[in-house]
Order: structure tokens, then sequence, then C-alpha cells
């Protein structure tokens, strides 16, 4: 069993997370290196909660986009084409998180809220694609009314 310790300090208060990972493999080398990453030496005035918030952000955003990029190599064709620019999109999306905890707040350098925004952006164009490709499959009528 790997334990990873993560210290981070918030308005002076030294504080210990544990993380019990299973076993030694990808993801706990995945883990430790975005958690070397975000560096969680940081001194905001802001909760805990947020953070904690950010980081499950983190998490859920860069599995996600690594799940479809996984898919990709699954998959051939014009399908994984658009789940491996989802992925990579979900992924750019988690890190673009992690700045985001390291500078406490999503607007505060204007080129956060750039990458964020065109992120966002990209995501709902790739959307908009994979919704085309379900009508021209047939698997999706042409107008919803």
């Amino acid at each position: 069993m790997c334990d990873v310790l993560l210290f981070w300090r918030v308005t002076g208060v030294n504080m210990t997370t544990e993380l019990n990972i299973s076993s030694c493999s990808v993801a706990a080398n995945f883990i430790t290196g975005m958690i070397s990453f975000i560096k969680l030496d940081i001194l905001r005035s802001h909760s805990i909660l947020v953070d904690r918030y950010n980081l499950f952000e983190i998490g859920l955003w860069g599995w996600g986009g690594l799940g479809f990029v996984i898919y990709a190599f699954i998959r051939r064709g014009c399908w994984a084409r658009l789940s491996f620019s989802t992925g990579l999109l979900l992924i750019a999306f988690a890190f673009s998180d992690s700045v985001e905890l390291i500078t406490g707040a999503w607007w505060s350098p204007w080129w956060l809220l750039c990458w964020k925004s065109l992120n966002i952006a990209a995501l709902f164009l790739n959307f908009i694609l994979y919704r085309q490709k379900r009508v021209l499959l047939g698997k999706l009528p042409a107008r919803v009314s």
C-alpha cells in the first residue's frame, strides 16, 4: 500500500491529509505527479472547502480526460478523433483548475480566464460535432420539437 501525505498550510494552520492508494501503479504516479505539480503550500484567506473542491475538479476532469483518451485508442474513425480531442481538452481543463488552485481565483490572471473560456468553447464545439455525427448516422432525430 502506498501512502501519500499531503501537507499544506491554510491561514497559518498546518494540516495533514493522507491518501491511501491500493497499488503503486500508473494511477499512484499520476496522483503524486499532480500533487507535486500543484505545490499545496498555499497561504490564502479563503476556506479549505474551496481548495478541496478544486482538488476534486482536478481529479474529475483529469481522470475523465484520461478515460476519453483511452477510449480513443479503443475506437476507430471519427469517434476516435472526437474522443481524443475531448480527452485532451478535459486534461487541459484539469491543468487550468490546478492553476486556479495556486492563484486562488479563476478570473484573477487574465490569461487563466481566457484559457478556461477557450477550453469551454472548444468543449461545446466538440459537443456540437458529436451531435451532428449522431444525426448523420440516424441515431438522433434531425430536429427536437
